[in-house]
């Protein structure tokens, strides 16, 4: 039945109804696999009705912008769950130690990237993962990202020469053309996009801007830091994920060196930025 009004869209509905069957019609468009348009049917997208004809199935862009404020915050929420016991907004709010507002963002997050599956109030990790540690989430998260129509653009046009601030503008832009953000939002969604593209080994940081790069994993650094014996280990600062780990090691020296404030300062707040 998809596979005839696929060859003859838009078909007559009621050519359809005498080939289907009134129940099947019923239940292709209760499952939004047809749609009816006044006395027509059609399939519900192009992309779809593609997959009907030739049987392959297409590859569709990810263009979500994730809302999390950060990598280790997504992370703080996701290690407080499992695939058995379901959690509350309120009680991952609590075991996080992040706003509650926070954590709806994350869990939005989550579910975008199917790590996630929400019955009523409860949240649980899907099944489909193997394991619930940092690791594994990221890997899963790593593979969405990996087809996300920005790294599809970074890779056919900055394999070689780095993309700078303005075109990551126009990059998000293009691939989200109904958003109409202050630049201010913009440039925090390329700041964002750039720090977890950077972590999940797609791309490399540059003085004069970002360059396509797949190391075919998450970035070492990023996943001994989120791999440790502890349950978490949570970077919540405004600083770059490099910028903390150096702070931290200047902490390490303890009583061999004498850490400045001006010192410390500048390593937390150092420009991390794309430009």
């Amino acid at each position: 039945c998809l596979k005839l009004v696929a060859q003859n869209a838009p078909m007559d509905w009621y050519e359809v109804l005498e080939t289907g069957g009134h129940e099947v019609v019923q239940s292709l468009q209760n499952k939004r696999l047809l749609i009816r348009r006044g006395d027509k049917l059609n399939l519900y997208c192009d992309i779809f009705k593609d997959y009907v004809l030739s049987g392959v199935i297409p590859s569709i862009p990810f263009t979500y912008i994730p809302q999390s404020p950060s990598l280790d915050a997504l992370l703080r929420v996701s290690l407080e769950l499992d695939d058995a016991e379901g959690k509350s907004i309120k009680e991952l709010a609590v075991g996080s130690r992040l706003q509650e507002s926070t954590v709806r963002n994350i869990i939005h997050d989550l579910e975008r990237f199917g790590i996630i599956r929400i019955s009523g109030a409860d949240i649980t990790i899907d099944s489909h993962l193997n394991n619930y540690d940092a690791g594994s989430i990221l890997s899963n998260i790593r593979l969405v990202f990996k087809r996300h129509a920005l790294t599809e653009i970074l890779k056919k046009n900055n394999s070689v020469r780095p993309a700078n601030i303005d075109q990551l503008i126009n990059y998000l832009k293009s691939i989200n053309p109904a958003a109409q953000y202050h630049i201010r939002t913009w440039t925090t969604y390329c700041r964002r996009m750039s720090l977890w593209l950077e972590a999940f080994g797609l791309i490399t940081l540059h003085s004069s801007g970002i360059i396509y790069s797949d190391i075919g994993d998450i970035a070492d650094d990023d996943l001994k830091k989120w791999s440790g014996e502890r349950k978490r280990i949570v970077f919540l600062g405004d600083a770059s994920p490099a910028k903390v780990v150096e702070a931290l090691d200047l902490l390490k020296m303890g009583a061999k060196a004498q850490v400045s404030m001006k010192t410390w300062d500048t390593v937390m707040h150092a420009p991390y930025y794309i430009g």
